[in-house]
């Protein structure tokens, strides 16, 4: 009688537990799809769920777990963690470098035609004029490292790559470090600079220079780069379905592929369930 009074009150707290506990999926962060569709992803690396639309029209992003950057045709806003934008800049060039670390104090943008670091300050976003960025260079990756300086790595036109440090307060140059990597497309996280070439993903060490990991590329040709969150990149090519994240933070780095977006069927798709009868 005893037992069965201890199973049953056993039994009572357990129920209690699940009804009262839920068990969230974890936030990958967020991707912007061929069609200009920004969506959430969960799960776990190679397990994915992706999302509703939560934006529209988007021709580039950049993200952390505290907001991001989306560029939209002729508008660049600086978002939120709920996604609600903080301030937004008229910009029409479509080849804009962001990047975002973490809290949007972080957030940095190249405009390379009009030669401008944008960043926020905390309360605008300043506008810092740069032109040592001279013809046939090209930034491929920008980061703000403090509250007056700024970062970039520059591929030159003999394919070897260069680090600059440019101050946000005159735009005038620091420092100036070749590399001895040559890539067609760059990122860094400040430890590690990963150095995308035709075929393959090479991971440096920002500090010595040397290879850390070789890694594959998982198709030939063009891939665009973009921050799903602060520790998660998203690599899409040209044709659909052709998506990759890349977490930062795993030891043995993998390129895990990301399913499409469910697309609901529109009212007049498929079978017509409104016939008149």
């Amino acid at each position: 009688m005893k037992l069965s009074l201890l199973t049953a009150i056993c039994l009572a707290i357990t129920a209690s537990i699940a009804a009262n506990c839920q068990v969230a999926t974890p936030s990958v962060g967020y991707v912007r799809y061929a069609n200009g569709d920004v969506r959430p992803i969960y799960g776990l690396p190679g397990n994915y769920i992706v999302g509703d639309s939560v934006l529209t029209s988007a021709e580039a992003v950049s993200f952390s777990g505290a907001g991001g950057w989306v560029l939209k045709p002729g508008t660049l806003a600086l978002m939120d963690s709920k996604l609600t934008s903080v301030v937004t800049s008229e910009v029409r060039e479509s080849a804009a470098l962001f990047h975002i670390d973490g809290s949007i104090e972080t957030a940095v943008a190249w405009l390379p035609e009009s030669h401008v670091l944008l960043h926020w300050n905390g309360k605008s976003l300043s506008s810092t004029p740069v032109s040592l960025i001279g013809e046939g260079d090209t930034a491929t990756s920008v980061r703000k490292l403090d509250a007056n300086t700024a970062s970039f790595l520059v591929s030159k036109p003999g394919g070897s790559v260069a680090s600059y440090r440019i101050s946000l307060l005159t735009g005038e140059l620091k420092s100036s470090v070749p590399m001895a990597a040559a890539c067609k497309s760059t990122w860094d996280d400040s430890s590690r600079i990963f150095c995308f070439s035709d075929q393959r993903l090479s991971v440096l060490s920002a500090a010595s220079g040397d290879i850390l990991q070789e890694l594959a590329l998982p198709v030939e040709g063009s891939l665009t780069i973009e921050e799903a969150s602060a520790r998660c990149l998203h690599l899409s090519a040209k044709a659909p379905g052709e998506n990759w994240l890349l977490h930062l933070d795993d030891k043995d780095l993998q390129f895990y592929q990301l399913p499409g977006p469910k697309i609901s069927p529109s009212p007049t798709d498929g079978a017509n369930t409104n016939s008149a009868k």
